[in-house]
């Protein structure tokens, strides 16, 4: 929850801004979803931590040309 709720708010801060559009905010969320699965939290420094680097990685995805997104939006390894 904590990395879809942190994508969301991000996605739906660049279609606000016209930056993103409206069904592009459910492929964003879903690719980050997909790609970042972080260890599940044991405090509330690990939740702003991992809270932080999706928004981080969603801003990322998002400021890549759309032919990059698929290469940055790729699992991690």
């Amino acid at each position: 929850p904590i990395v879809l709720n942190a994508a969301n708010e991000i996605a739906v801060a660049a279609f606000l801004d016209l930056r993103l559009g409206f069904t592009e905010i459910v492929e964003t969320v879903a690719s980050m979803t997909e790609t970042f699965c972080p260890e599940p939290p044991k405090t509330v420094a690990d939740v702003l931590t991992i809270d932080a680097e999706a928004r981080a990685r969603t801003s990322d995805f998002l400021a890549a040309p759309v032919e990059a997104r698929v290469a940055i939006g790729a699992p991690r390894h």
